[in-house]
């Protein structure tokens, strides 16, 4: 295990430390951060900090929304009633809670605050099991390394959903082209559904029976040769014929099309309510170069931008750039030192 940190040094929300690494390298000088990734820290731990530990929640006054499955925490707005903030966060009995998606804005004259978070329930802590327990989280993108654990046997290769659903977005049966209604998009199933900012709906259903088997897809190499090697670069799909291989390509299709739709009406709502021009994303979420395009392309701001290390790579970063512009380095200083071979 690490060594301990050295006493005094703070621990940083794991949300907030995200946001940090894409604030502090943002070339805004206003506008919206979001992020949004498989979970992050317990919502009891925002509520009641330990001793060293920094959150986004501190000298917040907040509205909550209480769901089954969500809880939604949005900043009171000016000209709110003086009794904005006041009540306290009653949570379902049961039930944990961890980060899934929060939203912070930034100006020169109030640095980054957050503006709404959601927490989506959770296990109590990490689960040694192949899909780290995400079967019982609610989130997209807990969601996401679900279909990842379905298909590859690890919850981690989210980076081979996206690559895989290509072939079944670009093969889609006619169905797939007639409108889309809002619970079933072009008559397939949605694996999930909903508010990232609220609730979200998941067809269990579709995992059931555990592990579909994607090893077995029928992959060649692009150059022709043929072989089958899970985990090998430069694979392409040849004719599937088995069912199970055609649900491995379906899942990853449809978890794709709908985090896509998902991320969408989330900027979307977040340009509308908060009038932000630019945007800057954080967390693994947005890993998915996909979405990101699609976002960027909707128009809804007029740029998008990520750190490098859009993943948890990215915290050491946001929290030391956080502890700098404590210290009065201005972001400006950050992002004009700052290089990716440093």
């Amino acid at each position: 295990p690490p060594p301990p940190p050295p006493p005094g040094s703070p621990e940083v929300g794991h949300h907030l430390s995200h946001a940090y690494s894409a604030y502090a390298l943002s070339s805004a000088p206003e506008g919206a951060v979001i992020v949004s990734d498989g979970w992050g820290d317990l919502l009891e731990t925002h509520l009641s900090p330990p001793p060293g530990f920094v959150t986004d929640l501190s000298g917040w006054n907040y509205t909550a929304e209480v769901g089954p499955r969500h809880v939604t925490l949005r900043s009171c707005l000016p000209g709110e009633a003086p009794s904005c903030g006041a009540e306290d966060v009653s949570l379902p009995r049961g039930l944990t809670f961890r980060e899934s998606t929060s939203v912070y804005l930034y100006s020169p004259s109030t640095g980054l605050r957050p503006y709404i978070k959601t927490f989506h329930s959770s296990p109590s802590h990490l689960c040694m099991s192949p899909d780290l327990g995400f079967s019982a989280f609610g989130s997209v993108g807990g969601v996401y390394s679900r279909v990842a654990t379905a298909v590859f046997k690890d919850w981690n290769l989210c980076g081979k959903v996206m690559g895989l659903s290509t072939y079944g977005l670009t093969s889609s049966s006619s169905s797939d082209e007639e409108e889309d209604d809002e619970e079933n998009k072009g008559g397939r199933r949605r694996i999930v559904s909903g508010d990232m900012l609220g609730s979200v709906t998941v067809d269990e259903g579709r995992f059931e029976g555990g592990w579909i088997g994607a090893d077995d897809v029928r992959l060649t190499f692009a150059d022709g040769s043929g072989g089958l090697e899970p985990g090998s670069p430069g694979l392409t799909r040849r004719d599937v014929t088995e069912e199970r291989d055609r649900e491995a390509v379906r899942m990853c299709a449809d978890v794709q099309r709908d985090a896509t739709d998902m991320i969408l009406s989330l900027c979307e709502r977040v340009q509308r309510e908060t009038g932000a021009k630019d945007l800057s994303v954080a967390g693994g979420l947005f890993l998915n170069s996909v979405a990101n395009g699609r976002v960027l392309d909707s128009g809804s701001f007029r740029t998008l931008e990520a750190p490098p290390f859009v993943g948890d790579e990215g915290c050491a970063f946001g929290i030391a750039a956080m502890l700098a512009m404590r210290d009065g380095v201005g972001r400006g200083e950050i992002r004009d030192a700052f290089t990716v071979y440093a």
